[in-house]
């Protein structure tokens, strides 16, 4: 059962809703932005930024996490998914795997609709088997 604020401050709501609004999605007109939060409560923001070349399109995901790395942090702690639509999205595999890459399994991946309402999901539970060389050897 979807709730309104679980977990979400007023920071992340804010950042959240103008990554929406900052969304470059002229093809498929869905919007996505990301906030992803750091160990120390650091917060990045991302948007999706479509291409017409679909597959140079980069996620909200990856946009947030490229910006936390950027500024020298490599380890999230939650990270937050908004979406244009009334259904909760979830990352795509892309996405989950390069959130792996910067997160414990465990942490909490909230996804929040256009109602504001949110889910939490645990990403060892959206990438069951995610890759990681330490577990190939």
């Amino acid at each position: 059962m979807p709730s309104k604020c679980q977990g979400m401050t007023k920071s992340i709501l804010e950042k959240g809703k103008k990554m929406l609004k900052n969304s470059y999605s002229p093809y498929s007109e869905f919007q996505v932005g990301c906030v992803a939060v750091t160990h120390d409560g650091q917060e990045f923001a991302g948007c999706n930024i479509e291409n017409t070349s679909y597959s140079l399109t980069v996620c909200a995901e990856v946009s947030a996490i490229s910006n936390m790395v950027s500024s020298g942090h490599t380890s999230i702690q939650a990270i937050f998914i908004f979406s244009n639509s009334e259904q909760f999205v979830t990352p795509c595999g892309a996405c989950r795997q390069t959130i792996a890459e910067f997160a414990d399994h465990d942490i909490p991946v909230y996804l929040v609709n256009q109602k504001n309402e949110i889910r939490k999901h645990q990403l060892s539970l959206l990438i069951p088997h995610a890759f990681d060389l330490e577990l190939q050897q």
